[in-house]
């Protein structure tokens, strides 16, 4: 039941932003040729990973350090430490060229910006994702499987909302400091950037020193052949 609810928590807020997008728009995107058939694809391979990784923590032991007995205290903590984990991860996905072109580019390809692109990943960045909770949640640690999916939950509805194309006041913008900001991270796909505020706690950011509000020159997203997204699968591009 706690893990339903929290899926239920996620796909409301999900929802939310996809309506909030189509009242508020933030930019008129246009979206690259194939999309939402990939994106269909992805989540449905998405689908399937995650079913296969509850398995696997409810039916698998683990050998690490348990944090606390208390699921929501457990999934707090283990949430900040997944996301100080995922920050590094996804500089190196940046940082080293076979990363870069296996796991994370396809993510960067789209031309424009929504919720939907949070969950826009190439399946084998899917498995290393899958590689990095397991090590971290079964190995080093010993995370309960409601904990795993609340800091997951968390995660989830963080990516959503700094992908979001939804114009926000900008009263809002002190709130970059603590949580990744949709304008933040349309400087992290600028075209010919890519880089600068990468975890969704931007906490993480600000202590690294990655943590950005301006860039000039902004010229669009993605890559100069964003037009089309099924060749990134095949790391045509």
């Amino acid at each position: 039941m706690f893990i339903t609810n929290l899926i239920a928590i996620q796909a409301i807020f999900f929802l939310i932003s996809f309506l909030l997008e189509r009242i508020f728009p933030n930019k008129q995107w246009q979206t690259q040729k194939g999309f939402s058939s990939m994106l269909c694809f992805l989540m449905s391979i998405g689908a399937i990973f995650a079913q296969i990784m509850f398995f696997g923590w409810i039916n698998i032991a683990g050998i690490g350090i348990e944090i606390n007995e208390d699921p929501l205290i457990e999934g707090i903590i283990f949430y900040l430490i997944y996301s100080l984990v995922n920050y590094w991860a996804h500089r190196a996905k940046h940082a080293m060229p076979t990363a870069w072109k296996y796991l994370h580019k396809m993510h960067h390809s789209t031309s424009h910006m929504d919720s939907r692109v949070a969950f826009y990943r190439h399946p084998l960045e899917m498995v290393v994702n899958t590689v990095i909770l397991f090590a971290l949640g079964k190995i080093i640690l010993d995370v309960s499987a409601n904990a795993v999916a609340m800091a997951l939950v968390i995660e989830g509805i963080l990516e959503t909302f700094h992908h979001a194309n939804i114009k926000l006041p900008r009263w809002i913008r002190p709130l970059g400091y603590i949580i990744q900001i949709p304008e933040q991270h349309i400087i992290h796909h600028q075209k010919g950037l890519h880089k600068y505020n990468y975890s969704p706690l931007a906490l993480w950011d600000l202590i690294f020193g990655t943590l950005r509000f301006h860039h000039s020159g902004f010229n669009g997203l993605g890559f100069k052949d964003s037009n089309k997204a099924w060749p990134y699968l095949r790391f045509d591009k």
